[in-house]
Parts: C-alpha cells; structure tokens; sequence
C-alpha cells in the first residue's frame, strides 16, 4: 500500500518514509522535529524485474541470484499462476508425463494445446508450490480458454494422491 517518494518507500498509513538499500527509515512525517531512531528499519529483500514480473527472493539462499525463468523469447506473453496444493516434486512429476522437460533449474518447457510454454516453479510451503506460465506470444481468445482450461486439469492432475507404484 505504499509508495515510491523521492526514490525512499513511503508508508501509505504513516507517511514513514524508508530507505532502499537496508530499510534504514529515515523520516517520520508526524514527528520533523524529532531525530529517527537508528534501529527504525523493515526487512528488505533483493527484488528484480525479469520476464514481465517482480521477482523477490525472500529468504537467503546460497544463490548468488533470484531465480528466474530466463525467457529469451522476446514475444513471450506472461499466461497466469496456479496454485497446486502439492509439493515441488508431484509438480513436476505431472510436468514430465505431460511431456514437458526440464531445461534449468525450477524452469520446464513443452506444449499446451500446441503452444509453445514455459513453466516456472517454486515452492511456497511443504505442500503449496506456484506454477508461473508462459506462452509462446498470446493466443486467441477461444484458443486461450482452452489453454487456461489444459493448464486447470494439470492442476488437478498434480493434487491427486500418486497411485502406489509398489502394489502394496
């Protein structure tokens, strides 16, 4: 809810205006007179623009970078998120008999309806992980539908308990 001021985040509730390399505030509009506190500061976290969206790593990884899809195609068109109640691994255990294959790291490539995708993951929790995709340029509407319609049914299919492969 805030916004940017004169390159620093501003609260939208408080006016407090905060730095943004380290979150450092450095005004409180409430109070000109008054020196700010030096342990007043927010979490930050490093964040990029990349493939049509913000990206932020909010956690440390031992990555030296956030990472992102790659898309080097420049008509890739940004086609939603799905949240699939499953871990990484069902995910992309779906992606793979769906015949997407992996072409980097939380990144998979293949084809819904005949449209050239991409399919970036993360994880968000033990048993919540995002699917982000893209398309190969923006299809049609009616073509769209269908393609949101593939991109339901992977969901599902990713939220079914796996059959035993034992037998047991």
């Amino acid at each position: 809810m805030g916004r940017i001021i004169d390159g620093k985040l501003s609260c939208a509730y408080h006016g407090w205006e905060f730095e943004a390399n380290g979150g450092r505030c450095s005004s409180i509009p409430a109070q000109p007179a008054a020196p700010v506190p030096k342990n007043l500061c927010v979490t930050t976290f490093d964040a990029h623009e990349s493939d049509g969206m913000i990206w932020v790593r909010n956690a440390v990884t031992r990555e030296d970078h956030i990472p992102t899809p790659g898309l080097r195609e420049s008509n890739s068109w940004f086609c939603r998120s799905i949240g699939v109640n499953a871990n990484v691994e069902r995910l992309e255990e779906e992606l793979a008999a769906q015949h997407f294959e992996k072409i980097a790291p939380w990144t998979w490539s293949g084809t819904v309806n005949s449209i050239r995708s991409t399919v970036f993951i993360c994880q968000a929790s033990e048993q919540l992980t995002f699917a982000h995709i893209w398309l190969a340029g923006k299809p049609p509407s009616k073509q769209l539908r269908i393609v949101m319609a593939a991109l339901g049914r992977l969901r599902e299919r990713s939220e079914k308990p796996q059959a035993n492969k034992g037998g047991k």
